[in-house]
Order: C-alpha cells, then structure tokens, then sequence
C-alpha cells in the first residue's frame, strides 16, 4: 500500500477519512439516487470526524434558479441566509443521538472559499487515481 494513504492533510492536521469527498448540493431540488449533476463549487467546510478530515463541499446544481446569484462564500449569507450556520449545527451534532461526541472542525468551523476547495477536490483525484490505478495493476502498488 502507498504511502500517502497515511499522511496527514496539510491544511488540517489530521488523517483523512478515506472516503470519497462529501458534496452538499444546496439547490431547491432534491436529486434521484444516482443522479449526475453539474455544479458549481461555492467552498469547503473542514469536518473533524472521529479524528480524521471529512471534507463537506457545498456547491449549486448550475441549473438552479438562484445559480446565477452564488458565486462565492459571502454570497451564501446574503442569498441564503442562515444556511451555512445551519450545516454547521447539524454536521457538529448529528452523531450525538447515536452516543457519539461532537464532531469537531478545522479553520475554526469557517467555510473556505472556491479556490481552496478547487485544490482540495484535485489532491483527492490525485488519491483516487493512484489508488484506482494500484488495485487495477496489483504490480503498480509499490510504485
């Protein structure tokens, strides 16, 4: 197994969660499982779960009737008021009932703007790819 795997983020400090990265499509409808949608990315929140980086990107389906009017962090606040709080509150406690603690978060829970999240979303390509090619080529995994 390679070992960036087991690195730590550099922005965060902490393992990653080896999941796919988590996007939030804050638009008015409500997608169908499996559904591909093209988005425009907004930002990142830096989830700390279980002691490990959860990336939460919120983005807006390009088709939603307020697409046009989000372009940035600060455009959330003044087109959809409260939302950003909101995810806060429920991804900060929506272990809680199952006994869990709170999670925690990176930037002092802020939301980062689209430029970081661009890098964010191309270093876990750059995971996936290698990680697809090794499964796909077992004599690549040492490489």
């Amino acid at each position: 197994m390679e070992l960036w795997l087991f690195t730590t983020n550099k922005s965060t400090g902490y393992f990653g969660d080896g999941d796919p990265i988590d996007v939030l499509e804050i638009g008015s409808r409500v997608a169908s499982i499996g559904e591909i949608k093209q988005v425009k990315v907004l930002g990142v929140m830096g989830l700390i779960d279980d002691g490990e980086t959860d990336w939460k990107v919120l983005a807006i389906d390009v088709n939603d009737p307020i697409s046009e009017r989000l372009n940035s962090t600060s455009d959330l606040d003044t087109v959809m008021p409260g939302l950003i709080n909101a995810t806060r509150d429920w991804l900060t406690n929506y272990k809680i009932p199952d006994g869990k603690a709170q999670n925690k978060w990176a930037f002092e829970a802020t939301l980062k703007d689209s430029k970081f999240t661009m890098d964010i979303i191309k270093e876990a390509h750059k995971h996936w790819l290698k990680l697809t090619n090794a499964q796909n080529n077992p004599d690549n995994q040492e490489k």
